[in-house]
């Protein structure tokens, strides 16, 4: 014989199963992402104290350090989208 709160009980279990399997689910795939996706490599350079740096500030309480005089770009140049040259031969 089954009642109403056999029901329940049945319908309340099934509930909590499909909570704790979709937490384990969501658990899994950020450890599977973890274990898969790999660090940065570490940088080549060294490019010491870049032209920006907070020592500069005019409300800094110590004095600037020391700045390179040709400071390397951390970025090459991005391209022109469009070479003067072209845009002429267009017109």
């Amino acid at each position: 014989m089954s009642g109403p709160g056999h029901e329940k009980s049945s319908s309340n279990l099934r509930s909590w199963i499909i909570v704790i399997l979709f937490s384990a689910g969501l658990i899994g795939w950020g450890l599977l992402n973890f274990a898969l996706v790999p660090d940065p490599p570490a940088r080549q350079f060294q490019y010491g104290a870049l032209p920006s740096a907070p020592g500069e500030s005019i409300y800094s309480t110590r004095p600037a350090p020391p700045v390179q005089a040709n400071t390397p770009r951390q970025m090459a140049p991005l391209p022109e989208a469009v070479s003067a040259k072209s845009a002429e031969k267009a017109r």
